[in-house]
């Protein structure tokens, strides 16, 4: 009996620091996507139409700039971006770039909620 209490509890634990973990993996990759959108930005003038085309050789020898893998979060979803204002070479982002969570869904909460970049709740 004991010994199924503390293997619950282990569960409960080591599942919700792993949760916490893919959560962190998650912001990371969507830094780095961010400083990704912006070097082909500063190449090109513009931002991509796709993330897609951020994994593709681009003129002059410029790109690749990300991996297909890299294009997809922690729980193995594809990420999702939305160019708000193409021809913008201003400093605000001008896109948002986001993963919807554990659930995949809109909305939720811990693990589960949406993370944008960029972060409009900084």
């Amino acid at each position: 009996m004991l010994l199924a209490v503390a293997s619950a509890l282990f569960i409960a634990v080591f599942g919700s620091a792993c949760s916490l973990r893919r959560v962190h993996m998650a912001r990371a990759q969507l830094a780095s996507l961010e400083g990704k959108i912006e070097q082909f930005r500063l190449d090109t003038g513009r931002l991509p139409s796709t993330l897609h085309e951020l994994t593709l050789p681009g003129n002059a020898g410029l790109g690749p700039y990300s991996r297909p893998s890299e294009l997809r979060d922690p729980w193995g979803e594809p990420l999702y971006y939305r160019v708000l204002n193409a021809r913008a070479l201003s400093a605000s982002p001008d896109y948002t770039l986001f993963t919807l969570g554990s659930d995949g869904r809109l909305g939720g909460s811990d693990d589960a909620a949406d993370l944008l970049v960029p972060d409009p709740d900084p």
